[in-house]
């Protein structure tokens, strides 16, 4: 093989490989959007909400958002004593709004129009904890919705948290964190044996991994790793 030809090959592989690493950064984001349009059925909490009604002492709230697959949907209010101070319960569906915001429509039971947001989602992972944000913004309504009622304004975040899904194995004491799949990588840091990680799949035989937080992203080779029980 000539030399042209040589850094022509080494030119391609690594073209393919960039392409790789695009499409496995492009399906995260995807998957992001996904859980947004698909996975809204579950359990979304929003915590420790410093809330003052005129008249009334401060107080703090947790609310915990039920919205089930077939449609039902109950919002709990509770007091930082832990006592449920009301429950809104009525029906729920999603409708597609733009390219990076869905529509939420949340019927209560007393109410003879649905209370119509926008939604959007962020997430990311934090001391080994993905938290999922789901972020309602209200479109004009003549009517005050239970949340402007009781929180004064016109939208709510809600968090659904997720754990690790990977453990590290298979190694005396540690793995490395690489900036790329390939074992002549940079190492970003060093991950010890039994530790866990998020995991967003895999380019030949290397693990796109999250440790921690966002700054520890990077590459282990898959075997050291297996699923957590």
């Amino acid at each position: 093989m000539t030399r042209i030809g040589t850094k022509r090959t080494r030119m391609m592989l690594f073209l393919f490989a960039l392409i790789l690493t695009a499409q496995l950064f492009a399906a995260t984001a995807l998957a992001a959007d996904l859980e947004l349009l698909h996975n809204l059925p579950g359990e979304w909490f929003a915590a420790g909400l410093e809330v003052e009604r005129e008249g009334e002492t401060p107080w703090l709230a947790d609310l915990f958002l039920t919205l089930e697959e077939s449609g039902d949907m109950e919002l709990v209010i509770y007091n930082d004593s832990g006592d449920c101070v009301n429950t809104f319960s009525g029906t729920w569906s999603s409708e597609y709004y733009s390219e990076e915001m869905d529509r939420l429509l949340l019927e209560f039971d007393y109410a003879e129009d649905p209370f119509v947001y926008n939604i959007y989602s962020e997430a990311g992972v934090e001391n080994n904890v993905h938290r999922t944000w789901l972020i309602l913004e209200e479109t004009e309504h003549e009517e005050q919705t239970p949340f402007e009622r009781y929180f004064e304004f016109d939208g709510m975040s809600f968090c659904r948290e997720k754990g690790p899904d990977m453990r590290v194995v298979n190694c005396d004491s540690w793995v490395s964190l690489r900036a790329d799949p390939s074992t002549s990588a940079r190492r970003i840091t060093k991950v010890p044996l039994g530790a866990l990680v998020f995991t967003y799949g895999q380019i030949d035989d290397f693990t796109y991994c999250v440790y921690e937080n966002e700054d520890q992203a990077g590459f282990i080779l898959t075997r050291y790793l297996e699923p957590i029980e």
